[in-house]
């Protein structure tokens, strides 16, 4: 009698997000554009998760947070639906930047 079994098996691949949309400085206005556009995906696939983070000066950042913030209030959009993280200020990158991440279930968000 063996006492000694093998079998084959696959193992699911590690979920993650994709990176959906990146800009730098915008009005207001383009903002809330960006932001429309990142809702409108998110009603496409209903059981992600956007999230957004920021990269620049610690006022650039909290500008851009109160910019998407009003976007959000504004087109009256479930903020729940939205995670904004900060990054921090590239050696090798100037002013601000944002990248949006659209995260499925199960999958880890980015690191900031």
């Amino acid at each position: 009698c063996a006492s000694t079994a093998s079998e084959t098996g696959s193992v699911a691949p590690k979920l993650i997000g994709c990176a959906f949309d990146q800009y730098g400085k915008l009005t207001t206005n383009e903002v809330k554009a960006r932001i429309q556009n990142l809702y409108v995906e998110l009603g496409n696939n209903p059981s992600s998760q956007g999230y957004i983070i920021n990269y620049g000066t610690d006022e650039e950042m909290t500008n851009r947070e109160k910019q998407i913030q009003k976007a959000i209030n504004f087109l009256k959009f479930d903020a729940n639906r939205v995670t904004i993280a900060r990054g921090s200020a590239e050696p090798n990158e100037t002013g601000l930047r944002t990248i949006v991440w659209i995260v499925p279930p199960g999958a880890e968000f980015p690191k900031p």
